[in-house]
């Protein structure tokens, strides 16, 4: 009999796809979009609080500008 238990490993990693980095645009997106969030509380703080809210803009570009790659 084959046991399986769920694991929780914590967040999932933060990823960029190379259709990304071959647009040109995309730097221009992530400068402001960075630039645009305003963040109060210590350096560790403000950098996992943007990392968390580009990742999540990230996705919406992925899913509008490129069709979602993801998908199979």
């Amino acid at each position: 009999m084959l046991i399986v238990s769920l694991v929780d490993v914590g967040p999932t990693p933060f990823r960029s796809l190379d259709v990304w980095l071959r647009d040109k645009r995309f730097l221009d997106f992530v400068r402001s979009k960075w630039q645009s969030y305003e963040m109060f509380g210590g350096g560790m703080f403000i950098l996992k609080k943007k990392i968390k809210k580009l990742k999540s803009d990230l996705k919406r570009l992925n899913r509008e500008v490129f069709g979602n790659v993801n998908q199979e």
